[in-house]
Formats: C-alpha cells, sequence, structure tokens
C-alpha cells in the first residue's frame, strides 16, 4: 500500500523538486501507462527479462486478457489490472487470470497468439516478432532472436508454464493470503505489483511499479527460481523399456518426416517445421499425447474424430477429444501396425496442415 508520507525528489532542467506519494484515482491512466511499457515492471524478481506489450483486450476465446506480454525468450505473461480499493474481488480476478491461461494452454499455436494480438488493442500489422523487437530494441541491449522467440511461444503455450502478474494501486491481507497460496502450493509463477504514486507541487507526477508479492521459491539474488527437476535424460533412463523404445521409434520417423525433436522439462515433443504441437511423450508417466486440437481449430473435425476412434482401438477404452493420451505400452504392443495406420497418418496430416 502506499505510503502518504514516502518523498521522491524530481530532477528538472537541473533543478531539484520534492514530490509527494499521493492518492491516484485515475486508474484508466495506470492501466494505459502500464500497457504501453510493461518492461518497467520488475519481473527479474522471477527470473523474467525486460516485458514487451502483444496486446490488451487480447482474447483467445474466454474473454479478452487486459495485458498479453512476452520477455525475449517468449515466455508468456498475462496481466490483470486491479479495479477499486481492495475487496473480496480477488477472487473473481484470480479465477480469471487461470481462465484465461487455460484459454491458451495447448488450445493454440504461435499463429493463433499472433492472430489474437494483432486483432487487439491497439493492433498492428507487422509481425509479433517484430513487434516485440522494436519495443525491446528501446530497453534491451541484447540482441533479438526471432526464431528462439517463437519457439519460446511454443514452448509456453505447450507447458502451460505462463506467468501471472496482478496490479494495483494497493495489495490487501486478503489478496496476498490468496497469492501466496496459490504460489506456494500449486506453485504457480505469480506476482503482485503496487503501483505508487508521486507529484510534486508544479505538477510532476511519477509512477513507481514495485514487488508487493512474489513467491518464496524465487531467488533474491538474480530473480533465479529454484527447481528440483530430474533431467529428462534421465527421467528416460528411468523410464520403463516400452518408452524407450517408443522413443526411439519416434525419433527415427521425426527424421523421416521433416519434425522437430524439442526436450522439455517433463517432455521430448515432436513438432511440424512451421511450429505447433503435434507429439508429447512424457517419460515419467509414460504415456504419448497426441494433438487433436490443431484439427479442430483448423475446423478438420473428421480427421481428428478419425485418429480419436483409432486411438480408441487401441487403448480400449474413450479418450479426450482434444488432446488425448495413451500408454506407451498399448502403443508398442504392435508397433509396426500403430506406426502404419496410427503414427505415420498423423505425421502427415499434421505436417499437411502446417504446410
Amino acid at each position: 500500500m502506499t505510503e502518504l508520507g514516502r518523498r521522491v525528489i524530481f530532477r528538472n532542467d537541473g533543478e531539484l523538486v520534492v514530490g509527494h506519494a499521493s492518492r491516484f484515482d485515475d486508474e484508466a491512466s495506470l492501466h494505459s501507462a502500464i500497457a504501453a511499457q510493461p518492461h518497467v515492471l520488475p519481473t527479474e524478481q522471477i527470473g523474467l527479462g525486460p516485458l514487451a506489450p502483444l496486446g490488451t483486450e487480447v482474447n483467445l476465446g474466454h474473454g479478452p486478457i487486459d495485458l498479453l506480454a512476452a520477455d525475449a525468450s517468449g515466455r508468456l505473461v498475462i496481466i490483470e489490472f486491479k479495479r477499486g480499493t481492495e475487496s473480496a474481488d480477488v477472487r473473481k480476478v484470480v479465477a480469471q487470470m487461470l481462465d484465461y491461461g487455460s484459454s491458451i494452454w495447448r488450445r493454440t499455436d504461435y499463429a493463433g497468439i499472433e492472430s489474437a494480438c494483432q486483432k487487439g488493442r491497439p493492433g498492428f500489422k507487422e509481425s509479433l516478432a517484430e513487434r516485440v523487437e522494436k519495443h525491446l530494441a528501446v530497453v534491451d541491449e541484447r540482441p533479438f532472436d526471432a526464431t528462439k522467440f517463437a519457439r519460446g511461444v511454443e514452448e509456453s503455450i505447450d507447458s502451460g508454464e505462463f506467468v501471472f502478474i496482478y496490479v494495483g494501486r494497493t495489495m490487501g491481507e486478503r489478496t496476498r493470503r490468496v497469492m501466496s497460496y496459490l504460489a506456494e502450493g500449486p506453485r504457480l509463477s505469480l506476482l503482485g505489483i503496487e503501483v505508487d504514486y508521486f507529484r510534486s507541487p508544479s505538477g510532476m507526477e511519477m509512477l513507481a511499479p514495485r514487488v508487493a508479492f512474489s513467491p518464496s521459491w524465487v531467488s533474491a539474488v538474480g530473480g533465479s527460481v529454484s527447481e528440483n527437476v530430474t533431467p529428462l535424460a534421465e527421467q528416460f533412463a528411468l523410464a520403463r523399456p516400452a518408452v524407450r523404445e517408443l522413443r526411439d521409434g519416434l525419433d527415427v520417423l521425426s527424421d523421416e518426416y521433416g519434425y522437430r525433436i524439442l526436450d522439455s522439462k517433463h517432455h521430448r515433443k515432436y513438432q511440424p517445421a512451421s511450429g505447433g504441437s503435434a507429439l508429447n511423450l512424457n517419460p515419467s508417466s509414460g504415456r504419448l499425447q497426441f494433438g487433436l486440437a490443431p484439427f479442430r481449430s483448423a475446423g478438420d473435425d473428421a480427421q481428428a474424430d478419425e485418429f480419436a476412434e483409432i486411438l480408441e482401438e487401441i487403448s480400449g477404452a474413450p479418450v479426450p477429444r482434444d488432446w488425448p493420451s495413451i500408454d506407451a505400452a498399448a502403443l508398442m504392443l504392435d508397433w509396426a501396425s500403430t506406426k502404419e495406420l496410427l503414427v505415420i497418418p498423423y505425421l502427415v496430416a499434421r505436417n499437411g496442415m502446417a504446410l
């Protein structure tokens, strides 16, 4: 909460002027200022680089996101602004942020994010990477890698490891308690930021964002995240033989059909050369996930239903409509047949969509 007794010193043409902390009632101006310059948010405390705005009121099917942003690595950040004084609406805001995250997680791809942001406010015609590069060029001296950025966005979409930031004038005890639970229990990457407002007698104004809440598992030095994740290679070494055999078979097919192999913390992912979600193999669970949602998003429900039927025949049980997964043992029981009837047709069809 802003302490009204705090003071800052402005320097204007060599003259030093004292500014006092004041109440800031023009919330629309606060929101628009942060939305235009999200790099002022102290996101280094959660291991992010300077943020670039992707768009405001970005709608991915679950309502307009106040602000969608990303850093140069492609990590997606969902930002919501608190409206009014502290009240019970913190539960609604948190629910909204999680709903927005679910609308992105494995339900879209890089092209979908780019299109939604171009249609948001203020809207833009250049590519998403060009927009981000243009913004970061002013605030970050490091070279921008558009390919790395796009892959990072895809990784963020696939893993669901978004950063959630709640920005407001004040963060009351109830807000902090809810955020603390979500950060320390489910371990969401959640940041609470208060914005202080200072004004000088001559009318000079300053907005000063500062961290009001960050997870305890984020190191105070350099914003590094303390994690205890077994390397993926070790996860495969510990997996069942069928899982390793499936991995080896998919690796060969990926090379034959021009797929990229990308390893994340928990999955080996097989993606078309142009990006997007396809197959995800989790060595710990021993299950291979098939991305049928991209077919449905493209209006090809018939193709998605055909693959779902084959998966149900192999597994002997109903499968989810969009992101079904099946145990490696079932797939490897007759790999020659599974490969010819399911995996190769899937790779060819998914590649055809991406072209």
